[in-house]
């Protein structure tokens, strides 16, 4: 994994700058995912992840990014947004870290 990210980053850093080192850790992360998941699924033969429960969390996620989206165009009280800021992030830790 190091390997491949050195690799990447010296070859595109000169070209794309600095930013080309953060889409190559994104790109070799995204490789090491996939990597594990197919051992721990197919030759482990583990099922680790449960892509439904992901999807629905997700879109939960996006939704309440867009409802943030359009009060943060209506609102300009700094206080009342503020607020708006602390229940909607509070939604989202409530959907993503379920106890």
């Amino acid at each position: 994994d190091v390997y491949k990210r050195q690799g990447l980053n010296y070859w595109l850093i000169p070209e794309f700058g600095y930013i080309a080192a953060a889409y190559t850790t994104l790109f070799s992360y995204v490789l090491l995912f996939i990597f594990h998941y197919i051992n721990a699924k197919f030759i482990m033969k583990k099922n680790i992840i449960n892509f439904k429960n992901i999807f629905l969390d997700l879109l939960m996620v996006l939704v309440l990014l867009f409802v943030y989206l359009i009060l943060f165009s209506v609102l300009s009280n700094f206080l009342i947004l503020f607020f708006v800021k602390i229940v909607i992030m509070s939604f989202i830790f409530f959907f993503l870290f379920k106890f």
